[in-house]
């Protein structure tokens, strides 16, 4: 979802219409976010350690492109 928000935060009436057109939909939590594993460490993560995580799982995942969506909650 974003910096401090859980991939569940989406709301499928957002989601289920991408699917409906054919997208492949892949949610995911960054470091230390809703169902992600959490590290114990006081060092706070940078949108570049955001970014190489994301293009880390699109590798993982075979995903050559894509449209990325994400939203970022203010402090």
């Amino acid at each position: 979802m974003g910096a401090r928000a859980s991939a569940l935060s989406w709301n499928a009436s957002f989601y289920e219409p991408l699917v409906a057109a054919g997208y492949h939909v892949v949610r995911f939590d960054n470091r230390d976010v809703g169902l992600s594993e959490w590290f114990d460490t006081t060092d706070r993560y940078t949108l570049d350690d955001m970014a190489a995580d994301t293009l880390g799982l699109m590798d993982a995942l075979s995903i050559d492109r894509a449209h990325l969506i994400g939203s970022r909650w203010a402090a």
